[in-house]
């Protein structure tokens, strides 16, 4: 499913996440955090992973030029040499321009950051973005920064949800935003539900925004047909 990703300063939507989800016939809805877990285990996250980047490719060959699509990377696509290429062949094969494709990885998974450095120049090279998710929970925030080149960063809902409740939220959010702004890079901001919680994230130039305010999860057809 692809959850709609909006550009804050003018509220239009402008790409999506891409969000694996499992039907099964029998078990009905299982959670991503018990399957995505599972094959991270064995090397079926590779397949899986190639699935949901097939996927994507072929709904970004449906959509406005101007449009991306956000995908998870998992350690092990990370550990992949060919994991690369073989994004890089199915989006020549759809006609698909690279910039239309943010790898988005988790501060979890930089445990080399010299491997992660040769991984973002390769994603450079190519004209991928690479995107910091969940940026502001962990415990190398500032590390990563530093050490990682991201083209955008994505900050965890849990800032967005408590800035209204706590102050020191708030303070953190702006200083994120101000750093963003320094460094010249992208920031999304997650779990948007509210107009007031939009509002204050306009005037802190956030560039993106995800969350049930701009649309909840939905199918390839309903992504489409929103263009």
């Amino acid at each position: 499913v692809y959850q709609p990703i909006t550009d804050i300063q003018n509220e239009q939507i402008t790409g999506f996440e891409a969000l694996s989800r499992w039907s099964h016939p029998e078990r009905g809805s299982i959670s991503p955090v018990e399957f995505i877990a599972l094959a991270e285990e064995t090397d079926l996250i590779i397949e899986v992973g190639d699935l949901v980047f097939s996927r994507a490719i072929e709904l970004l060959s449906q959509l406005p030029q101007h449009v991306f699509i956000n995908i998870n990377v998992s350690a092990r696509q990370l550990d992949d040499d060919q994991f690369l290429q073989r994004v890089v062949d199915k989006i020549k094969q759809h006609g698909i321009a690279p910039r239309r494709l943010k790898l988005e990885i988790t501060e979890t998974m930089v445990v080399d950051f010299n491997k992660a450095k040769q991984w973002l120049v390769k994603c450079r090279e190519i004209g991928f973005l690479v995107c910091a998710d969940d940026f502001g929970t962990g415990h190398s925030g500032m590390e990563q920064l530093l050490e990682l080149d991201f083209d955008v960063l994505k900050v965890d809902q849990v800032f967005v949800r408590n800035m209204f409740k706590d102050d020191r939220y708030k303070i953190i959010i702006e200083s994120i935003a101000d750093m963003a702004k320094r460094l010249n890079t992208k920031l999304v901001a997650e779990g948007v539900e509210y107009e007031k919680e939009l509002q204050v994230l306009q005037k802190l130039g956030f560039d993106f925004g995800q969350g049930y305010l701009f649309g909840k999860p939905m199918s390839e057809e309903d992504a489409a047909n929103l263009f």
